[in-house]
């Protein structure tokens, strides 16, 4: 994906999040949002798989 179309997707949702509106509707459904820019989220997703990955594989449980 470009990076100029990654940079607008990261801005418009940090943008949608920041509306009141949205933060209520996520609240109401149990949930936060929160904005990280594309750097950030790499690493967060990054992170995140390796954390349940190996959570899954101590569990003895596989994805299909």
């Amino acid at each position: 994906m470009p990076r100029d179309a990654i940079e607008r997707l990261s801005m418009e949702l940090r943008r949608a999040l920041a509306q009141d509106s949205v933060v209520k509707t996520l609240a109401d459904q149990g949930c936060r949002g929160f904005g990280l820019g594309p750097v950030e989220f790499e690493a967060y997703v990054r992170t995140e798989n390796k954390k349940w990955s190996e959570v899954i594989e101590a569990a003895g449980l596989k994805v299909s």
